[in-house]
């Protein structure tokens, strides 16, 4: 993830990746597996790296 933190946060069972990118939040929330939500939230990233992430309504 270049350039962007990602930053990590648990409490009572529960977790979230986010991240800021230009004047957008990112969020990705899930039980507090950090193995698996930090898999599950680079395939995020990935994905709106590769549609150039927001979108024009």
């Amino acid at each position: 993830m270049p350039e962007t933190a990602l930053r990590f946060k648990s409490h009572e069972g529960f977790a979230a990746f986010y991240w800021v990118d230009d004047k957008v939040a990112y969020a990705v929330s899930g039980p507090a597996d950090r193995d698996r939500l930090e898999k599950v939230t680079k395939t995020v990233y990935e994905q709106i790296d590769k549609t150039g992430g927001r979108k024009s309504l």
